[in-house]
C-alpha cells in the first residue's frame, strides 16, 4: 500500500476513535460481530493448540482479552500500524506484547505457531488489493502451523463503497497458487464474511477437520 493509502487508513480509524472511543465501533465493527468472529477463531485455536500467536492488525487487543476469558494460555503478540490503538492496547494489557510496525516496511524475525488477521483488510483504500496479497505472503512466512484470515465476502446483496469485498473463489485460487494447497474456507461463518485457514501441512489441517 502506498503512503497515501496508509495515511487514509490511519486517519479513518483515528476519526472513529474520537467518535466512538475505545470500542469495536471505532474499528468499524459491532460488538456482536466481533464476538462471533472471536468465538469461532477461539474454537479453532483450541484444536490447533498454538503456544505462540501473532495478531496482525490487533487494534485495542480485544482478541487477547477474549482468549484469556476462554482460558487459552498463549504467548500473544499484537501488531498494528496505528500508534493510537497500540498505546491503548499496552495500557489495557501490560502482560501481552504489542508492537507498532508496518510489515510492508519492516521485517519481523520471530516465528509463531499461529497468525491471525481478523478484519484487517475490510476498508477499500488505495492499494488494498496488492497489500492484501503481499501481507498474507509475509504473514504466512511467519507461521509454523496456520494463518487464519477473516475477510468480507463479495457475495452480498447490498454494497458499501467504503468496504473491501473479496470474491472467495478468486481468493482461494490465490492462496492455493501462492501459499498452500492445505486450506479450509468457511463461508458466511459470520454474516457477510468468510474465514480462511491456511496450514503448513496436511496433518495440521486434518487435526482441525
Amino acid at each position: 500500500m502506498d503512503s497515501l493509502g496508509k495515511r487514509e487508513l490511519i486517519e479513518f480509524y483515528n476519526l472513529h476513535i474520537k467518535r466512538f472511543g475505545h470500542s469495536p465501533e471505532a474499528l468499524r465493527w459491532t460488538k456482536e460481530g466481533q464476538t462471533s468472529r472471536y468465538q469461532t477463531i477461539t474454537k479453532l485455536l483450541k484444536k490447533i493448540n498454538p503456544r505462540t500467536l501473532l495478531d496482525f492488525g490487533c487494534g485495542f487487543g480485544d482478541l487477547y482479552e477474549h482468549l484469556k476469558r476462554q482460558g487459552l494460555k498463549i504467548n500473544y503478540t499484537g501488531i498494528d500500524i496505528n500508534e493510537a490503538v497500540i498505546k491503548r492496547a499496552k495500557e489495557r494489557f501490560p502482560d501481552a506484547g504489542f508492537i507498532c510496525t508496518d510489515i510492508e516496511e519492516e521485517e519481523i524475525s520471530e516465528r509463531f505457531d499461529a497468525v491471525v488477521a481478523c478484519g484487517v483488510f475490510n476498508l477499500r483504500v488505495a492499494g488494498i488489493d496488492e497489500t492484501l496479497k503481499g501481507s498474507l505472503k509475509k504473514l504466512y512466512s511467519l507461521t509454523d502451523r496456520v494463518l487464519i484470515v477473516d475477510l468480507l465476502t463479495g457475495h452480498q446483496k447490498t454494497r458499501d463503497v467504503q468496504l473491501n469485498l473479496v470474491k472467495p473463489g478468486e481468493f482461494l485460487d490465490f492462496v492455493i497458487k501462492e501459499l498452500s494447497s492445505n486450506v479450509m474456507l468457511i463461508h458466511q461463518y459470520v454474516e457477510g464474511a468468510f474465514l480462511t485457514l491456511i496450514f503448513r501441512g496436511r496433518k495440521l489441517m486434518e487435526n482441525v477437520i
